[in-house]
């Protein structure tokens, strides 16, 4: 019965490709498990730590800009790079940046140094997070939003660990040390990609040529569109939601939990969305998660205890992983498989652009109209956008070169 489960859910001919396709996409939840706790370990503790080197509170919505925007705009060449070279080495590459972003960040004792550190992470993200996802549809077969959905709830899950792992680690060794602590974790998922992420580099006969147009359907470009829209809305959570709790009195260890409650919330939408999303379609359930997210934003302007806060952020992160979940089974059987690489990147990248914009305006909103009023804003752009993307379901799939 297990190995008929196995083909049923690989569309494989035979028990031995279902196994495979099981042990590459378990492997890859290791791998991005680790990652992402380490990654998360310093979410709840830069902007304390830039903070503390006298940063105010646009330098830190700059801080993280420059993650998310090197992340964001190198996200498309590196998806293409994959797809021409395979995905092991810019995993790997990414993982090595990445851990050593961590260690500069310890290192920093300016602003500025922070954020020359935190964009060199970025950069390590771009390589690492479309390719690794890239890996995951590869090895999926006709179960793109399920695999999609353990690997994501994975993610979360890392998120969720390294979140709390953060805050408590900022309480006992300090935040300098916290900082490298996550750049250790970090090279623990690249030592064991090496072993495990085995693909060899694809070498085309013939050098394919890129053609965007392929990527140009009203589906592919109404994903990316609400991707943007979602993680500028969503984005406000990431630099300031840490200052904004510590207003109401939150600790470091109840920072670093509320952030670990958005990430279960959001490793537990993860799995449901994609089964959802293979029966019903993406679009349906991406619109569902985009008002959720509209929600959980107004709930958090209007949270006047730590209670509540909690319950508005662990809302929107259930809502953003339906949401991210619907997005990704999207852009991954739309595109041609030459390009998934491209379509699946294209994800990040808006998705690191968001929250970019999100970071630098969002920094200026909150100095000129406050935390509660700029939360607010947030949630009508994404109930605009939930707006767009029921129009969009009303619209044909059908290739712009049709």
């Amino acid at each position: 019965m297990g190995a008929v489960k196995l083909l049923k859910f690989y569309n494989c001919g035979s028990v031995a490709c279902g196994m495979l396709g099981v042990r590459k996409l378990g492997f890859a939840c290791c791998v991005v498990f680790l990652s992402y706790c380490g990654a998360f370990i310093r979410v709840p503790v830069v902007p304390l730590y830039a903070s503390k080197l006298g940063a105010g509170v646009f330098e830190v919505g700059a801080i993280v800009f420059g993650f998310m925007i090197a992340a964001g705009a190198l996200s498309v060449p590196m998806g293409i790079v994959s797809d021409l070279i395979g995905r092991r080495r810019p995993v790997l590459v990414g993982l090595a940046m990445n851990s050593a972003c961590s260690l500069l960040l310890a290192a920093s004792h300016t602003p500025l140094q922070l954020l020359a550190s935190y964009t060199a992470g970025g950069v390590g993200v771009a390589s690492f997070s479309p390719s690794l996802s890239s890996y995951v549809s590869d090895v999926s077969g006709n179960r793109v939003g399920r695999a999609f959905g353990f690997y994501l709830a994975s993610l979360q899950i890392g998120m969720a660990a390294g979140s709390a792992l953060g805050g408590v680690l900022a309480e006992l060794l300090g935040l300098r040390r916290t900082l490298a602590s996550s750049g250790l974790v970090i090279a623990a998922a690249l030592v064991l990609a090496y072993f495990t992420l085995l693909e060899r580099p694809r070498v085309p006969v013939e050098k394919p040529k890129l053609s965007p147009s392929k990527l140009m359907k009203p589906s592919i470009i109404g994903a990316w569109g609400s991707t943007l829209a979602m993680s500028s809305s969503i984005g406000l959570l990431l630099p300031f939601l840490p200052l904004y709790a510590r207003e109401l009195g939150a600790s470091r260890v109840a920072i670093g939990a509320i952030f670990s409650a958005q990430s279960v919330a959001n490793s537990l939408g993860r799995i449901p969305a994609g089964y959802a999303s293979d029966s019903v379609g993406g679009r349906p359930v991406a619109v569902a998660g985009m008002l959720g997210v509209a929600a959980a934003m107004v709930a958090t302007s209007l949270a006047s205890s730590l209670e509540a806060l909690a319950a508005a952020v662990a809302l929107a992160g259930l809502s953003a992983g339906v949401f991210s979940t619907a997005a990704n089974s999207i852009l991954s059987e739309e595109a041609p498989q030459d390009l998934r690489g491209a379509s699946i990147s294209g994800f990040n990248a808006f998705l690191y652009l968001g929250y970019a914009l999100s970071s630098l305006v969002g920094g200026v909103a909150v100095e000129r109209l406050g935390y509660p009023l700029s939360f607010r804003a947030a949630g009508f752009l994404a109930a605009l956008a939930a707006v767009a993307l029921i129009v969009s379901c009303m619209v044909p799939h059908r290739s712009l070169e049709d």
